[in-house]
C-alpha cells in the first residue's frame, strides 16, 4: 500500500468513526456533556403555600374548602412555643414561620416570601395591611424550604390578626396571578391565616374587600358552623377547649356595615351655618357649643351621615344563615352581634363567615370565628 492509499483509507476509517459516534446518543452526550433527563423532567419550579393539609398545589381548589386557615402558616413565641391561638400580646417578640412547598423539578435558588398582617379580613387589601417583610430563600426540587420572620407587635395588632403569605421566583417566572389582589382559592403561591376566638355574647369585627376588578353587584355574607374540628388539636389543647356538637342557631345573628371613608370627607366642606341665638337672651358658650353640635346633627343629609365613621346599616337577611348586601368596592368593616350561645365555659363550636359571589355560587374569601362559652 502506497502512500496516497494510506491516507485515504484513514481518512474513511474517520469517517466511519464519526458516522459511528454520532448515530449514539450516549457517545455524544458524554462528548458534549449532556446530562440525560428522564422524559418526564420539566425544567421548571412550582411553588405553592398550602391552604388544607392535603393541598398538593391545583387550583382552584375544590367548592367548599376552607382555604383560609394555612397549616404553613405558625405562630411562635420568644420561646420557640407555638401559638396555636394566634393570640398577640403587645411589645412581646413573636415568629412566623412561613412554609413554602417546590413540587417542581428544577431547584428554586430566588424563592420570594413575603408576609403581610392586617385586622381579621375577607379578601385582602394590601393598602390596609402591614408587612412584616420579605426573604429570599433557597428550595430543592420536591422540597420545602420556611422562611422566618421576627416582629413585635403594636397597639394596632393587640388581640387576633390575619396573616397572609405570598411565595414566588421572578428567575423562574414562577408568578402569582395579580401583583395586588390576594386570592388563595385560584392562587397556589398565596396563604392565609384567618381565626379569631371570641366569647358568645359579644360583638365581633371584621373587614370585607371588594376587589375594584371584581364585578358583582352583590356579595353574600354565610355562616356555616364547623362541628367536625376545632381548626386542630394543639388549638384545643392550648386554649382549653371543649368541642360541642350542639347545633347553632346562626339566624340570631345580627350584621351591620360601615364603609371606610377618607377622614377629610367626614365632615363637609360646606357644613350649613348654624343659626346661634340672638337678641336679649345670653347663653354660656359651653351650652352654646352644646346646641351648635345637635343643630350640625340635625341638619346633616343622610348622605352625609352615611359616610360617618360611626354609623352601621343593618345587613337584611336573606336566609337563615345568609346576608345579602351591595358592599362598596374596596374595605367595608362589618360588624356581628353574636348572642348568648347557651354555651357552657370553655365550650367551643367553630363557625365560618364566608363571602360568596352569587352569580357563581363559589366562596371568595372567609374567616374561622371560634366562639366559647
Amino acid at each position: 500500500m502506497n502512500t496516497l492509499e494510506l491516507i485515504k483509507k484513514i481518512d474513511a476509517d474517520r469517517k466511519a468513526a464519526r458516522e459511528r459516534f454520532n448515530s449514539n446518543p450516549k457517545f455524544k452526550e458524554s462528548f458534549t456533556h449532556e446530562q440525560h433527563k428522564p422524559n418526564d423532567f420539566k425544567d421548571k419550579t412550582f411553588l405553592f403555600i398550602r391552604a388544607t393539609d392535603t393541598d398538593n398545589g391545583s387550583r382552584p381548589l375544590a367548592p367548599g374548602t376552607v382555604f383560609w386557615n394555612s397549616p404553613d402558616i405558625e405562630l411562635y413565641n420568644n420561646l420557640g412555643v407555638l401559638i396555636a391561638t394566634n393570640q398577640l400580646v403587645i411589645n412581646q417578640n413573636f415568629t412566623v414561620s412561613v412554609l413554602v412547598h417546590n413540587e417542581g423539578d428544577m431547584t428554586c435558588n430566588s424563592c420570594v416570601v413575603e408576609l403581610f398582617i392586617c385586622n381579621p379580613t375577607i379578601g385582602f387589601d394590601r393598602a390596609s395591611a402591614t408587612s412584616l417583610g420579605i426573604q429570599n430563600i433557597s428550595i430543592q426540587g420536591h422540597k420545602t424550604g420556611t422562611a422566618k420572620f421576627s416582629f413585635t407587635p403594636g397597639p394596632s395588632n393587640l388581640g387576633h390578626q390575619c396573616l397572609f403569605a405570598r411565595a414566588y421566583s421572578y428567575v423562574t417566572a414562577d408568578m402569582p396571578d395579580s401583583a395586588g389582589q390576594f386570592n388563595t382559592f385560584t392562587d397556589r403561591h398565596i396563604g392565609q391565616q384567618n381565626l379569631s376566638i371570641i366569647s358568645q355574647g359579644t360583638p365581633f369585627e371584621f373587614l370585607v374587600f371588594h376587589a375594584a376588578d371584581v364585578n358583582m353587584q352583590n356579595l353574600t355574607l354565610k355562616v356555616v358552623q364547623n362541628k367536625d374540628t376545632l381548626k386542630n388539636h394543639r388549638l384545643m389543647e392550648v386554649a382549653k377547649l371543649t368541642k360541642t356538637t350542639k347545633n347553632i342557631r346562626v339566624d340570631q345573628f345580627n350584621f351591620k356595615k360601615n364603609i371606610f371613608q377618607d377622614p377629610k370627607v367626614v365632615t363637609p366642606p360646606n357644613q350649613p351655618e348654624v343659626i346661634k341665638p340672638a337678641g336679649r337672651f345670653t347663653i354660656f358658650k359651653p351650652v352654646a357649643n352644646l346646641f351648635n353640635t345637635i343643630a350640625r346633627r340635625n341638619v346633616v343629609s343622610p348622605a352625609i351621615k352615611n359616610i360617618e365613621p360611626t354609623h352601621f346599616e343593618v345587613i337584611k337577611p336573606a336566609g337563615n344563615n345568609t346576608w345579602n348586601d351591595n358592599f362598596t368596592k374596596g374595605l367595608t368593616k362589618v360588624s356581628v352581634d353574636i348572642p348568648n350561645l347557651s354555651l357552657r365555659k370553655n365550650q367551643a363550636t367553630q363557625l365560618e363567615i364566608e363571602m360568596i359571589n352569587p352569580q357563581t355560587g363559589l366562596v371568595i374569601g372567609g374567616l374561622t370565628v371560634i366562639v366559647k362559652g
